[in-house]
């Protein structure tokens, strides 16, 4: 009998939060809670309950051609879904369910004539082989009238039909649904016209529409006859009437004398107004407005109306998404470039850098952004131009990678289509041999540079790349080396010319721990994909000392090496800089080859105080060997040999000396000081008059505070001791009992660099209190907060933190890592990385446009994506003074931050943004406990869920929680004893956290959605 009651395929269709159930757990789910809950377990039985009869079906009745011929109904509906609307809605309201034969032949007859003709579509806008066409047209293509075929021209339809154009009326669907049946005129595709045509992105040009449509009220100013009889006269009517042909402006750029004068042919046989004609057909065609707005345009190097809109308001969003350039000339001798322009000065402290796409572990990369990092610290712009096949979704993408993994700066990404030949008095920075081929076709006024990093025609074989790279050092070009050795590689090319030493990150020189705690015998560097970094020697090298037993091996580079790793040895695959430091810290060897040139990991192996060794090569001799790494020849046994002789009974004074020149000169040498010579040889050598620096903006440090330890001076001095871009003022917010004041804040007060309010602590309010001090540093145009536990782990805390929401015009906050303090036990670390490692797969930037569904129907994942922290979070200003947090007496972070998500805006997780921020309950359980209740109810208040329900659930938490423990543990090496006292403080926020969500507990209602 119960399987008459119960259908797997509709239960899970119609409880869609259960599909990710197979069909025996399904039926249980049903057997056990969901019919005690009210849940339907057939589709006859809901429709029973809703008092329709599934015989009223018609017995030809498809419900894929019911959803399509009544398009109002959502697309994503399942069978069930559209039987019982037809059930419900459809046969009163005579609804169509069936297409009749002739009908079917006139939809295929428009199907033919609208087709998309994918590879000429691809050919014609120029889209590069990664650009899905289908996906192009549906995105770009209809909302900027681009045609799908060279049969029917979107434009000509609007222009031929001045009412479709007037509504604005997409013509692809106004064809499809009546304009074929009325007989409306098309007409066939203009191709070279479309070959030149730029586009857009939607919101640009409804932005632009709105930007330009009519205003009443600038209307009235024009005709003050029309404002005195506006009981009378409806103002809009009176310029449809007679207005535009009086010469009477509509709003204050367009000009509809200019327009009818300058578009004559294309307003021939218009029915409409001058206006509606710009508002369709002139926009997407690139008409322009009126004299001033033309003339503007050209002055800002605007092609199009849209683009004039962006420049005018400065909003970069207006950019074309694509220039399509005309179809190229057959070249000749007169029109190819000089094989050595002049290099130029700049006028403007812009550096253009040209750079092919990238992504996590690019090593030449992560130093350009370094040096873009130190830049912007002392003025200057960057704007980096994507090299290469690269559509608009892939400079998103880009904007993502560079917050995840490389130093963090407010910089802008754009693709070399899109200006990068129109850049003038700026300075124009090749970066790779291709990319100085690009630079040199912008012939404009500009300082050409070519950040040098490696001598790249070593690169390949000898043949035509090689001599390709090799000429872009007799270009003409003036360069900015990495390192002497290449300084003195162009110095006899006749440009001017300056190096910097290569460095290691602050957080490599940070520890030098002993040898004792040192338990990797080597840190091996490979990279399959890079011949020149050897590594296949690399990877044997690895399994034989593995095989030794002398210590742990680990290589790292290389999520997949292409050469057969033992088991023995661990790969740690591609890691940040802050990871490699942690590795090295605990190294006694570190290997990197370079084949072919100087690379930048034994100077961050020796500042980490491991001893460099490496595979003899030319390039090393001069470079690493001189201060002080050690060269072995390129064979497994002899560079196993000299380790593991090296090692054997290895103490520490033999240590030190085998590795002391190297880190003394590793450890002497910073980023900041070489790029800051670099600023100033740009200034002395290719600046061109008295240039202004960039402005800075001003970012509000807020720490709410409450009789603080002696913590808090090292935040503060963390705060102060910033290298940032930004402007920064620390305001703290010091609650106190009756006027009570911290000896340590009274101390805190003396220096003229903080501010400090106090409040009392009746007023304490977690989310209010934060606003409030926001709203005591109005000036500000990002607010970064922290709290009087949480320590910038580095001197990059803050940039890092607040670029993103500089550079993204939606990203709203952002919130950073958390480590544990050193002292704290080594599990809440562990916990940690694995906590924040977790939000990358939701994307370093997220929004809920990203998972509209997941985001609406599944609280977890919501919660999830709501993550945030005020222990170390940044919020854009104008959000902050517009909103302000909610006034929730839990997690007025997660609340907030849930807001602006439904409000549409975008969050980053700031990875680079690390604080030190942990609390140790391992003496103190009853503290967790508390921790416990705490979160809990936090998690109901911001998201109505429950995470412990039953006493099941706990016994299965702390299962999991014991087993996760018990393996870091092992991972780290700990005894058992070492976890009795971590896992009590776990099982007492386990217990706290069920004891508090008890009381929220309810008996679920039936319905569709499963809470």
């Amino acid at each position: 009998m119960d399987e008459l009651q119960f259908d797997v395929d509709f239960y899970t269709d119609w409880y869609p939060a259960l599909s990710h159930l197979n069909a025996e757990e399904l039926s249980a789910e049903w057997h056990e809670r969901g019919r005690a809950a009210g849940r339907f377990g057939t589709f006859q039985e809901m429709l029973r309950a809703n008092g329709l009869d599934e015989g009223d079906l018609p017995i030809d009745f498809d419900w894929r051609t019911y959803l399509e011929l009544n398009d109002k109904l959502p697309s994503t509906w399942n069978r069930w879904q559209a039987m019982r609307h037809y059930l419900e809605h459809g046969i009163r309201e005579s609804r169509p369910y069936k297409v009749n034969p002739v009908a079917r032949r006139r939809a295929e007859e428009v199907r033919a004539i609208l087709a998309l003709d994918t590879e000429w579509y691809a050919d014609v806008y120029g889209l590069g082989s990664s650009t899905n066409p289908s996906e192009h047209y549906e995105k770009f293509g209809r909302p900027n009238l681009l045609a799908p075929n060279p049969s029917f021209s979107p434009v000509a339809y609007w222009s031929k039909n001045p009412d479709v154009a007037e509504g604005r009326i997409d013509p692809v669907e106004h064809f499809s649904k009546s304009g074929y049946l009325e007989n409306r005129p098309t007409a066939p595709v203009d191709v070279d016209h479309e070959r030149r045509r730029s586009y857009y992105r939607p919101s640009a040009l409804s932005g632009a529409r709105d930007f330009f449509a009519y205003d009443e009220d600038f209307y009235y100013l024009q005709r003050p006859d029309i404002a005195r009889a506006r009981k009378k006269v409806v103002a809009f009517d009176h310029y449809n009437g007679s207005g535009e042909s009086e010469g009477t402006r509509p709003s204050r750029f367009f000009d509809p004398t200019f327009y009818s004068k300058k578009y004559a042919a294309s307003l021939e046989g218009w029915t409409k107004t001058a206006l509606a004609h710009f508002l369709s057909v002139g926009l997407v065609n690139g008409f322009m407005p009126s004299a001033e707005v033309a003339d503007g345009a050209r002055r800002a190097g605007a092609r199009s109306a849209v683009e004039w809109v962006g420049h005018w308001t400065g909003r970069t969003t207006f950019a074309p998404v694509s220039r399509v350039s005309p179809p190229r000339k057959s070249a000749t001798f007169e029109s190819s470039l000089p094989a050595n322009p002049v290099s130029g000065t700049a006028r403007r402290r812009v550096l253009n850098w040209v750079i092919p796409a990238f992504s996590k572990g690019g090593g030449g990369h992560t130093t350009i952004f370094r040096c873009a990092r130190t830049l912007s610290r002392l003025g200057w712009k960057s704007v980096f131009w994507i090299f290469g096949d690269t559509d608009a979704a892939k400079i998103d993408d880009l904007y993502a990678q560079f917050i995840g993994h490389f130093p963090v700066s407010p910089v802008e990404f754009r693709r070399v289509g899109d200006g990068f030949h129109d850049v003038e008095d700026e300075f124009l920075i090749a970066s790779s041999w291709p990319t100085a081929y690009e630079v040199q076709k912008n012939t404009r006024n500009n300082a050409r540079l070519y950040f040098v990093q490696d001598r790249e025609s070593q690169f390949d074989a000898a043949g035509t790349r090689a001599m390709q790279a090799e000429w872009t050092y007799h270009m003409g070009f003036d360069y900015v080396c990495a390192g002497p050795w290449l300084e003195d590689m162009v110095a006899d090319t006749g440009g001017l010319h300056t190096s910097f030493e290569l460095c290691a990150e602050p957080a490599f020189s940070r520890q030098d721990p002993p040898l004792a705690d040192r338990d990797v015998l080597a840190a091996i560097y490979v990279r399959g994909h890079s011949p020149r970094r050897a590594t296949d020697l690399m990877v044997r090298v690895a399994n034989e000392l593995a095989a030794s037993g002398m210590g742990e091996v680990v290589i790292f580079g290389d999520d997949n090496p292409p050469f057969e790793v033992s088991p023995q040895v661990v790969n740690a695959g591609v890691l940040s800089p802050n990871e490699m430091a942690e590795l090295f810290h605990r190294t006694r060897f570190g290997l990197a080859a370079s084949a072919t040139n100087y690379s930048i990991l034994p100077v961050e192996l020796a500042a980490s105080g491991t001893v460099v060794v490496q595979p003899y090569s030319g390039s090393t001799q001069d470079t690493t060997d001189a201060h002080g790494a050690y060269s072995v020849q390129p064979d497994v046994d002899a560079v196993v040999s000299f380790i593991l002789e090296a090692a054997t009974d290895l103490v520490q004074n033999d240590f030190d000396e085998l590795r002391r020149p190297y880190m003394d000169f590793a450890r002497s040498i910073s980023w900041e000081h070489e790029f800051e010579k670099v600023a100033s040889w740009l200034e002395e050598h290719k600046l061109a008059g008295d240039a202004p620096v960039v402005p800075r903006e001003k970012v509000a440090v807020v720490i709410p505070t409450y009789y603080p330890t002696e913590k808090l001076h090292q935040i503060v001095e963390r705060v102060h001791a910033q290298r940032t871009s930004f402007d920064v003022i620390l305001q703290i917010v010091d609650t106190r009992r009756n006027g009570e004041v911290s000896g340590v804040i009274t101390e805190i007060e003396k220096d003229p660099r903080n501010q400090v309010h106090p409040i009392d602590s009746s007023d304490f309010q977690h989310g209010a209190t934060r606003t409030f001090g926001a709203r005591l540093v109005p000036e500000a145009d990002y607010y970064a907060y922290l709290t009087d536990d949480a320590t910038p782990a580095n001197e990059y805390w803050l940039e890092s933190l607040v670029s993103p929401m500089a550079m993204l015009p939606d990203c709203a906050y952002t919130f950073g890592r958390h480590r544990a303090y050193p002292d704290h036990h080594p599990l809440y670390d562990q916990e940690l990385i694995q906590h924040f490692n977790g939000f990358e797969s939701l994307g370093f930037l997220a929004s809920r446009r990203m998972y509209p569904q997941r985001f609406e129907r599944e609280p977890w994942f919501r919660a999830a994506l709501s993550f945030n922290s005020d222990n170390n979070a940044g919020y854009r200003g104008d959000v902050m003074k517009k909103y302000g947090f909610p006034a929730v007496p839990f997690a007025e972070d997660q609340a907030f931050a849930q807001q602006l998500l439904v409000l549409g805006y975008s969050r980053a997780f700031a990875s680079s943004a690390v604080v030190n921020h942990s609390h140790d309950y391992t003496k103190t359980p009853e503290i967790a406990y508390k921790r416990g209740t705490e979160e809990a109810n936090a998690l109901y208040q911001n998201f109505k869920l429950v995470q412990h329900r039953t006493a099941r659930d706990v016994v299965n938490a702390k299962r999991a929680t014991e087993q996760m423990t018990v393996n870091m543990a092992v991972r780290l090496g700990l005894s058992e004893e070492s976890i009795a006292e971590f896992l009590t403080s776990k099982f007492a926020y386990i217990d706290g956290a069920y004891k508090a969500g008890q009381k929220y507990l309810e008996t679920p209602k039936s319905g569709n959605q499963i809470a």
